[in-house]
């Protein structure tokens, strides 16, 4: 349940669940995103990501 609520709270987890799969279909192995192949993506939507901390009930405080 904490996991399905955290894809909830946090859009970019979905996003980059969706582009790991993206490279997994492309056929971009471990060695081809360790060399740097579309990191900048994945790099850019953890601007997108609560911090580690935040829950639920501290992002309604806001």
């Amino acid at each position: 349940m904490d996991a399905t609520m955290g894809l909830l709270w946090d859009p970019a987890r979905r996003a980059l669940a969706r582009w790991g799969g993206g490279l997994v279909d492309l056929g971009i192995t471990e060695e081809g995103v360790a060399e740097g192949y579309g990191m900048s993506y994945a790099r850019a939507l953890v601007e997108f990501a609560p911090p580690p901390h935040q829950t639920r009930e501290s992002s309604s405080d806001r």
